[in-house]
């Protein structure tokens, strides 16, 4: 399996069972009701295209930046709050 679409389903968090797919390379779990990205992220090394979007996301783990494959991340339209950061 490299490819999982599963837009519209309101699944409300990802199954821990997801991460053990490493093979996946896209994901599409746009328009649900998911609320974290957990830290298991890290676990999916083949992954170039996560799409998020219209979820109710507010936590991201900081290992989503150990996907080194990842070219497309869509977290649009979610609960993510927005941070600055400056220069001193």
């Amino acid at each position: 399996l490299t490819i999982l679409n599963l837009n519209g389903n309101q699944i409300e968090s990802i199954p821990v069972e997801f991460f053990n797919l490493t093979n996946l390379k896209e994901i599409y779990l746009c328009d649900n009701k998911i609320t974290n990205i957990p830290s298991s992220i890290d676990k999916l090394n083949n992954l170039k295209k996560l799409y998020l979007n219209d979820n109710k996301i507010f936590k991201i783990s900081k290992n989503i930046s150990k996907l080194t494959n990842l070219r497309v991340l869509n977290l649009s339209n979610n609960k993510i709050p927005i941070f600055y950061i400056g220069i001193c």
